[in-house]
């Protein structure tokens, strides 16, 4: 996780000065993409690149047709904002592409502990969520990782609120963190705890 490096490829996929909203996950109905495109459409107001990154779906797999669908049609209705789906990125430019994001945003109906969540953390980046998993015990730790509720229009206000903070305040966010995240979940803090707890037993 340590190793998140700008190498300028979300700028060169958009090709527009905007800010970058970035959800990984593989795309299917208990991912939610649809929960993201319903929350972004909300931020009309801003200059949005919502980029989605996942392994290529399957020929026929509605769900993601469906989801390029109500893409069109909400990049029809909202000009400020355009949709990219990347599919089976490498690991270096997937780690650019959180680097140079904005925010994490996660739409999930189903997980347990969703590692992206981690991912966010460790390129620096709040991490907006569905209630959903362990995501709401994490971050309610502290209110500078990110935002989790179901209310839509809620996670809406909360994303447009972070964003159109001026770019100091973003960035000692970001420090903040990226601190939490090495203190508490880099992996080498994670064994050194189930060592402790197995020398206990």
């Amino acid at each position: 996780f340590d190793d998140y490096k700008n190498n300028n490829f979300l700028k060169n996929i958009t090709k527009r000065n905007a800010f970058n909203i970035i959800s990984i996950s593989n795309i299917k109905l208990m991912k939610g993409q649809d929960r993201v495109l319903r929350t972004i459409k909300n931020l009309n107001n801003l200059k949005i690149n919502l980029i989605f990154i996942s392994p290529k779906p399957a020929k026929f797999n509605l769900y993601y047709l469906v989801i390029k669908f109500l893409s069109k049609i909400l990049q029809m209705k909202c000009k400020n904002i355009k949709i990219f789906f990347l599919f089976n990125l490498n690991q270096k430019n997937t780690k650019s592409a959180l680097k140079e994001s904005d925010l994490f945003i996660h739409g999930s109906r189903v997980e347990c502990s969703p590692l992206v969540m981690f991912e966010s953390f460790a390129a620096s980046k709040p991490f907006f969520s569905t209630d959903v998993g362990n995501v709401n015990e994490i971050i309610s730790k502290d209110k500078n990782l990110g935002f989790v509720n179901n209310n839509l229009q809620l996670l809406s206000k909360k994303i447009s609120d972070y964003l159109t903070l001026d770019n100091v305040t973003k960035k000692n966010i970001e420090n903040k963190i990226y601190q939490i995240y090495k203190k508490n979940y880099d992996w080498k803090i994670i064994l050194k705890k189930y060592e402790k707890i197995y020398y206990n037993l």
